[in-house]
């Protein structure tokens, strides 16, 4: 009898811990469950081109309402474009939202300001005076006519998705987000952003809305991202060479310091052309030199925002949101 008892004890303590290893890897709810509400303004930046206001939206993605869990944690997607071009349902980050949110996630992809519009290399950026003009000085001039040639696209870029991010726990109530449980996520110049705001701008919220709530991370993901300017080069192999942007001053992997800082999840291609993989492996080794919890998932032989490979290979999207449930997820309520 005693024998029994103890059998069945261990048979339901591997049954828990089963349980517990597919919380948030595997999918709870089908993709045509997920309720998808588009539009919702998040916040505003003025314009100094346009001269105007302009409103920043957001898509939201939430589980079912069969999901009675009283708190979710909660993805911010940004989508990629050099900081020209995209938007909310481009890159696949819709797809991203609906495997997060089928696991159990809550996840809104946003829109932000078109700033290459916005700027010019003649013209200064002159905003009026009761509205900020962001961070950087109103004399400001992008030094090209591409986004990734300024730090200004990308921190003004950081300053929206910050309030996209406080935006997320204002709504905590409503969407039933896990204030502590908030990340960030992004491909490309997305993912720029996401490197920018989890470790090179945690001092500096911006103007773009929602002030009085937190908008720290718990992890960041980057797709195809780096943290220096070096892009859209001729070759990668064995190293970059004849790069259209190449400037060694603009190099901010020494911004990721170690914990309390996030953790860093990675996909990057090795053959990617227009942000080169050891650029992107440079600032995940870093992270794990630091000490964060840190996993780069290396696709050989693929270009750019290799997203195909990560949905479509069972191994990797399970190693991506195994790592995400094991250092994001924590202690958060299963959703099945």
């Amino acid at each position: 009898m005693a024998m029994m008892l103890v059998l069945t004890a261990v048979l339901a303590m591997a049954c828990q811990g089963a349980a517990k290893a597919e919380c948030f890897v595997e999918p709870c709810f089908r993709k045509d469950a997920v309720v998808v509400h588009r539009n919702i303004t998040y916040g505003e930046a003025y314009d100094p081109v346009l001269k105007r206001v302009e409103v920043l939206t957001l898509d939201v993605y939430l589980p079912p309402d069969s999901d009675t869990r009283p708190l979710r944690p909660a993805a911010v997607l940004v989508h990629g474009g050099s900081f020209v071009e995209g938007n909310s349902q481009s890159d696949s980050e819709p797809q991203l939202a609906y495997e997060l949110v089928t696991r159990g996630y809550v996840a809104v992809s946003i829109n932000c300001e078109a700033l290459i519009a916005s700027y010019s290399p003649t013209r200064p950026l002159r905003c009026p005076a009761h509205w900020p003009c962001r961070h950087h000085p109103p004399t400001d001039r992008l030094d090209g006519s591409i986004g990734l040639t300024s730090d200004i696209p990308g921190e003004d870029a950081g300053e929206d998705a910050k309030a996209a991010i406080r935006f997320v726990r204002s709504m905590n109530l409503t969407w039933r987000v896990d204030p502590a449980k908030v990340m960030i996520a992004g491909d490309s110049a997305g993912a720029v952003t996401a490197l920018w705001v989890g470790y090179a701008m945690t001092d500096r919220p911006g103007h773009s809305g929602n002030p009085g709530f937190s908008d720290a991370v718990g992890a960041v993901v980057s797709v195809s991202g780096e943290m220096k300017s070096q892009a859209f080069c001729k070759t990668v192999t064995p190293t970059p060479l004849n790069c259209t942007l190449s400037d060694p001053s603009k190099d901010y992997v020494g911004n990721i310091t170690g914990p309390p800082q996030p953790p860093l999840l990675m996909l990057h291609g090795t053959a990617d052309l227009t942000v080169p993989y050891v650029n992107g492996l440079e600032v995940y080794t870093r992270a794990k030199d630091v000490g964060l919890p840190a996993l780069m998932l290396t696709v050989p032989d693929a270009g750019h925002v290799p997203f195909d490979s990560l949905f479509y290979n069972a191994t990797r999207l399970g190693q991506f949101m195994t790592f995400l449930a094991d250092n994001f997820a924590t202690n958060s309520t299963c959703a099945c």
